[in-house]
């Protein structure tokens, strides 16, 4: 086998270029469903109801914040 490997550098390269790519598949297969995972669990916790409550209680945090002008 190693004798086939070094009579053969093409192949060698081949070889090498394979492991490498199932390598990369391997990684970016696993990223992606991390990536596909954190999409999908605020969805699951957070419902439109709640990010607009969220948006509201922010809004009156804010406007208690601001002076009320004298007048």
């Amino acid at each position: 086998m190693a004798g086939d490997l070094v009579g053969d550098p093409a192949g060698l390269t081949r070889s090498k270029n394979g492991w490498f790519r199932a390598e990369l598949d391997q990684v970016f297969g696993d990223q992606q469903r991390q990536v596909d995972e954190i999409k999908q669990f605020p969805s699951g916790i957070y419902n439109q109801r709640d990010v607009i409550r969220d948006i509201l209680e922010r809004l009156d945090r804010v406007e208690r914040r601001v002076p009320i002008p004298p007048g």
